[in-house]
């Protein structure tokens, strides 16, 4: 029960962040440097820049599983259902 109950923190932490992120672009307040990054290929390409966020968030997942190799675990990969 304890796991569930930090499962289901953890996801809407992460969603609040997300808003968080998402309402500070729109607000043009500044962002952080890896937001700034996505919203500048956003303005560039013309991909949505959450798109784009997730499209870095996946290859910094892919640049982990190179580095590790044989110490990656399968459960590393749930860092995409969090970018997502």
């Amino acid at each position: 029960m304890k796991n569930y109950k930090q499962l289901v923190a953890m996801l809407i932490l992460v969603a609040c962040n997300g808003a968080a992120c998402a309402l500070s672009m729109k607000a043009a307040v500044g962002v952080g440097a890896w937001d700034a990054v996505a919203q500048l290929t956003s303005n560039i390409t013309g991909i949505q820049a959450g798109t784009c966020g997730f499209v870095f968030n996946s290859l910094c997942v892919l640049g982990e599983l190179v580095i590790l190799r044989k110490n990656f675990k399968i459960n590393n990969f749930l860092q995409l259902v969090v970018s997502f």
